[in-house]
């Protein structure tokens, strides 16, 4: 397990069914709000999800519908894709997002700040998966392929596959009850020195 505590912003009624078993927070100011978390990390998991992704860059599903959902965009020949690589610091990026959608599932932040401000490299062209009750790797991966949407349901393949990322890191909780999964990617690198996945209790503030 790991211990995580985010200090929520809360702005007229908020509902935080998962927090305080269904309790409505009334305020007419602005309302700190201390929560702390104990997750278990499965990073060894969520590593192991590269080879998922770098799979679907570079094979026969590697396409996106375009916005008229009829034709496709295929990248293979002059316009194939490039592997992803690994990223320690992505990674890092990705796991403290994991734990932030356990309790605030959204792109934003518990604190109400957009996602990209986890991250301390600013450099670059960003984006960001989440998705929550997947209990494997490859559930998620499928979940994120999206290959029976149209346009605008294939967000989440559009970042997998996207020709302006190079880099991504992957985060995997599991709490009260729920996986919890975020892929970050980046066109630039932020640490790509490997360190040993955690899987084991950690503090964090």
């Amino acid at each position: 397990m790991k211990n995580v505590v985010w200090k929520l912003r809360i702005v007229g009624l908020l509902m935080l069914a998962a927090l305080f078993a269904g309790g409505i927070v009334s305020s007419a100011e602005e309302t700190t709000v201390t929560v702390t978390a104990k997750v278990k990390y499965g990073q060894t998991e969520a590593r192991d999800m590269l080879d998922l992704v770098n799979a679907f860059r570079t094979g026969p599903d590697a396409w996106i519908k375009n916005e008229d959902n009829e034709s496709t965009t295929v990248y293979s020949g002059e316009n194939a894709l490039k592997n992803y690589q690994y990223d320690y610091g992505l990674e890092k990026v990705a796991m403290l997002r994991a734990a932030e959608i356990a309790i605030y599932y959204s792109h934003t932040r518990p604190n109400g700040k957009k996602w990209s401000t986890a991250y301390n490299n600013t450099l670059g062209f960003r984006a960001e998966n989440i998705a929550v009750g997947y209990a494997t790797k490859e559930d998620v991966f499928e979940g994120w392929q999206e290959t029976n949407e149209n346009y605008n349901g294939q967000g989440h393949r559009r970042s997998m596959l996207s020709p302006e990322y190079n880099y991504i890191g992957i985060g995997h909780v599991y709490y009260n009850g729920y996986h919890y999964w975020v892929q970050e990617f980046s066109s630039e690198p932020d640490e790509l020195v490997q360190d040993n996945a955690i899987d084991v209790t950690q503090s964090v503030l």
